[in-house]
């Protein structure tokens, strides 16, 4: 068969831009390659010019460096005809691969549109409504339930302002912190103080810093408990600082200087008057919260305890 009628001849590969950018650009570096070498010489020729003198042997090293230097133009040129071929091709590519992409992705989008069709026809937005309603009704009932379960029983109504003072009172560390160690032995407490620092404030001084630090902090002045919180005690280990900083850092401390001033009410009689207003006002700020009330009563058992 091939004998008669002839064999037709192969057909070529179609001709594929991502292999002609590859041979343009082993061509642009080949290219690249010979300018390097063409450097080489004129460097190698110029040096030789600057060692000769003027005459006919430096005029001929000067017409090769000339001829190696149209060479190297030439090269040039080649080079940058190459460069913007390789470019043209691959924005063409890029722009082949983009149109395919975005025909896959419509395709793609096309498929999912039917599958959402077919999903939705067994979806009943009347159901799902029904659904919700019953899970709500549900959740109200169990809610109910819980509500009926936790009631109390036989407990004593407490003072919402007794708590309110509390929380105001105590800091966060204090919150999270089980600590008792304001239970220690009132014994390793320091005796309380007695007379008034003569730098110490009076107590119109103490109560213009307070209601100026209220103010500051936008609180009310007219609030007893707000007041005295920002009061500087005039006396012992924390001299200047705030009834509220004393109460939320050292309760026990605060709580033994309390128990003391109850044993003895006149201070061995060398406080000032100023010194036991200041102290006065201390005692009512602590006695304000329960736990303060607390904290009083148990370092009074513990002196009733050691008490001989």
């Amino acid at each position: 068969m091939n004998r008669i009628f002839g064999r037709g001849k192969p057909k070529s590969p179609t001709p594929n831009l991502s292999d002609c950018i590859g041979n343009v650009d082993a061509r642009s570096e080949s290219i690249e390659k010979k300018i390097g070498r063409l450097d080489v010489e004129l460097v190698k020729y110029k040096d030789q010019m600057k060692k000769m003198r003027d005459g006919p042997s430096k005029n001929m090293v000067k017409q090769k460096a000339l001829r190696v230097l149209k060479q190297k133009r030439m090269y040039e040129g080649q080079r940058e005809q190459l460069a913007q071929q390789s470019f043209n091709m691959e924005q063409t590519n890029y722009t082949i691969q983009t149109l395919k992409d975005t025909k896959t992705t419509v395709e793609a989008m096309k498929i999912g549109a039917k599958e959402m069709k077919r999903a939705y026809k067994d979806v009943k937005v009347d159901q799902i409504d029904d659904l919700q309603d019953q899970l709500e009704d549900m959740m109200e009932d169990a809610s109910e339930v819980q509500e009926a379960l936790s009631r109390s029983y036989g407990t004593p109504d407490i003072d919402e302002d007794d708590l309110e003072a509390e929380l105001d009172a105590l800091g966060d560390e204090l919150l999270l912190d089980d600590d008792s160690s304001y239970l220690d032995d009132a014994s390793a407490s320091p005796s309380i103080p007695e007379g008034m620092p003569s730098d110490a404030k009076t107590n119109k001084e103490v109560m213009d810093k307070a209601r100026t630090a209220i103010t500051q902090h936008r609180g009310d002045p007219s609030n007893r408990r707000h007041l005295l919180g920002f009061f500087e005690i005039q006396f012992g280990l924390f001299r200047e600082q705030t009834f509220r900083w004393v109460v939320e850092n050292s309760l026990g401390y605060a709580a033994y200087l309390v128990a003391a001033m109850k044993r003895d009410p006149t201070g061995g009689c060398k406080d000032s008057k100023e010194h036991a207003l200041n102290k006065g006002c201390f005692k009512a700020y602590i006695e304000l919260f329960p736990f303060g009330r607390i904290a009083i009563a148990m370092k009074e058992e513990q002196y009733a305890t050691k008490a001989p």
